[in-house]
């Protein structure tokens, strides 16, 4: 990696921690096609995209992640995310479904599904994805109450 590079990446890390998305956005972007060993930060820009509230480009930022690299689960996690809050139910349940498969001992992911079969009305699938969920993570029992899954 250039210097240049890893000195862009730095401001984007210091942008994002001082909240000013947008302009790390950009700053993440500059060193991702300055390095593009960098790619794996597109992660990142999507998940900023996301705090922005810009779900289809996060989405889309997501889909590309996960098309590059088909495991890595957290692509998928965030595009199931993405998809919830675009109304796309059943786009969010394929997309957690893959977190899952990927990472099964990843408690949040089978929630996430759990909570995206609920509201989709596949509530046996979802008391199933729910208990596995809680029986990684009994943490998640208040959760699951608070959100009414329990």
């Amino acid at each position: 990696m250039e210097r240049d590079a890893t000195k862009l990446l730095g401001e984007a890390n210091a942008l994002a921690s001082q909240g000013r998305y947008e302009d790390a956005i950009a700053a993440y972007e500059t060193a991702i096609a300055s390095a593009p060993e960098l790619r794996g930060y597109r992660l990142v820009v999507g998940e900023m995209l996301f705090e922005l509230q810009r779900y289809e480009a996060a989405a889309l930022v997501f889909e590309e992640v996960a098309l590059e690299d088909p495991q890595r689960a957290q692509a998928f996690e965030a595009l199931a995310r993405a998809r919830q809050l675009l109304g796309d139910s059943f786009g969010a349940i394929a997309a957690a479904d893959r977190a899952v498969s990927l990472a099964p001992q990843w408690a949040d992911a089978l929630y996430l599904s759990a909570q995206l079969c609920a509201e989709a009305d596949m509530n046996e699938e979802a008391r199933v994805r729910l208990d596995r969920a809680l029986a990684l993570d009994p943490r998640l029992a208040a959760r699951a109450a608070e959100d009414g899954l329990r």
